[in-house]
Formats: C-alpha cells, structure tokens, sequence
C-alpha cells in the first residue's frame, strides 16, 4: 500500500524559526504493506511495516556568510513502523449463497486502531551559525531511535474483481521521541505523529 504520510510538527520550532523550512515540507511519500486474518465475518486482526523518507534543502533566514552568500543545509528524515491492530467491517464483507458460493460485498468501509513500534533517522548537515561568536562551521547532527505509536484508521475497500480491492485508508498515529541530548540540546521531543492518506490493492484468499 502507498501513501502520504504527514510529517507535522517533526522538526523543532527552533529549527523553523531559523531556517527556511516548514513542517509541510516533510509531508513524504510512503509505502507498506497490511495483513489481515480474519476472526469473524466482521472483525479482524491486522498486522504491518511502512517506510518513509522525506528531505528538505535550506537556508538561513536571516543570517549570509561573509561573502554575503546563502548558508545552506539539509534536513532527512527517514522513519519506518511496524504495527499489529484490530479493524471492524461496518458491514457484512459478504453473504453465503451455499455451502460453496460466497457473494462479496462490493464495498465494505472499516473502523480499526491499534499499536506498534516506530523507528526514525533525523540527520542534518551542511553549514550552520554558532550563535556564541557567529562565526559558520560544517557539520552533521544526527538522532535516531525507537518509540512507541498508536493508531485509528478509517477507510473502505473497493471491489474490482473477484477477490481484488482497491483500499482507500486515512490513519491519524501518536508517537513522540527524544532527540539525541548531546546533538540536539535545549529541543522537545520530536513529534513523530501525523496523518497517513494511503491507497493500494488488497487481495483475499
């Protein structure tokens, strides 16, 4: 399954302040992928991964160096979860016409939620202003680390064919992470959270 995934609020307000980059700059492109076991003909259990990376060129806002030259940097974060949760059919996905003929529902929309584990990398490197002397130095100032998340989702599959959907899914997740002390000193926990638009196939067995 592909998607959207909103990084919102995942670089510090220091960071924005500074620098010319905003939190939509890291809305990302994503991918994963969903298993699903059925339990009743209305609830399941689901478990899954997505990946994401998104990366974002920028400069100082206010500050030039002294050959009245931009003082450029980049930001990449890079973030991949795994997750196990339950999903609800708003409705029957089917209807038995005999002991070997099962009719499906064409369209069956769906309520879930659920947990898991996230890992991000947040590096940024490039040319920065030491705000004691002002003087412009290189660097790299990375953090990485696993925190937990959790999730609701709501969406619908579509059927094509016989045993192939097309999947709409919105999810909204919660995860925060400490950044690296020694690094990033004096910034909040960074905001892993955010909203997840995705689509993609799913295929019943």
């Amino acid at each position: 399954m592909c998607g959207i995934t909103h990084l919102a609020d995942r670089v510090g307000r220091i960071v924005q302040q500074h620098l010319t980059v905003d939190r939509k700059d890291f809305n990302a492109p994503a991918i994963g992928m969903d298993v699903e076991f059925w339990l009743t003909p209305r609830a399941s259990i689901v478990g899954g991964f997505d990946w994401s990376q998104a990366s974002k060129d920028s400069e100082y806002r206010d500050f030039v160096d002294n050959r009245r030259q931009p003082i450029q940097q980049t930001t990449r974060l890079r973030e991949g979860s795994v997750t196990g949760g339950v999903r609800y059919a708003l409705r029957d996905r089917g209807r038995a016409v005999s002991t070997l003929a099962w009719i499906p529902t064409r369209i069956v929309p769906y309520v879930g939620g659920g947990g898991g584990f996230l890992w991000y990398n947040l590096e940024q490197y490039g040319d920065f202003v030491d705000f004691v002397d002002f003087s412009v130095f290189g660097d790299l100032l990375p953090s990485d680390g696993i925190a937990p998340t959790a999730y609701v989702q709501a969406g619908a599959d579509i059927q094509l064919v016989k045993r192939l959907y097309v999947t709409f899914d919105a999810r909204y997740k919660w995860a925060k992470s400490k950044l690296d002390d020694v690094v990033w000193t004096g910034f909040d926990p960074l905001d892993l959270g955010g909203v997840k638009l995705s689509t993609g196939l799913t295929v019943t067995f």
